[in-house]
């Protein structure tokens, strides 16, 4: 499969994948704004291994902002401190599939998400759509 590129229309958070050959347009939706409380819920349903919610207090994390809206960050202005595996961003990248939003800290540093955010650079993405922490 050709490698696809996703573009995100920041208004009806309209997924677009722009392939050589072919557009796909999927709609999904995600709320523009969440509560912490919903967000580490929604952060939960990803993990199939519950460990991933104590490494690094990631409960501790996304609950320091009282809540967070979505929004399309550049990757070029993203921080990372978290490491990841090659074999996962590698399986991410090939994926034609936009990625779920990431979870960013108001630094936007990466809270949740960092593999994402690597296979979106390994596949030449520019942005990311990320829920960013709001102290207010």
């Amino acid at each position: 499969m050709k490698q696809c590129r996703q573009r995100v229309k920041r208004w009806a958070h309209n997924v677009v994948l722009a392939c050589p050959d072919r557009e796909m347009h999927m709609h999904v939706s995600y709320p523009p704004k969440m509560t912490a409380f919903k967000l580490f819920a929604y952060v939960k349903s990803m993990h199939s291994n519950e460990d991933d919610l104590y490494v690094g207090d990631l409960g501790d994390r996304i609950y320091a902002f009282k809540s967070y809206k979505l929004r399309e960050i550049a990757l070029e202005r993203i921080s990372s401190p978290w490491s990841t595996d090659y074999a996962t961003v590698s399986k991410l990248a090939k994926s034609a599939e936009s990625f779920p939003p990431i979870v960013l800290a108001d630094s936007l540093e990466v809270i949740d998400g960092s593999h994402r955010v690597k296979a979106a650079i390994h596949r030449g993405d520019k942005t990311i759509l990320a829920y960013v922490g709001e102290k207010s």
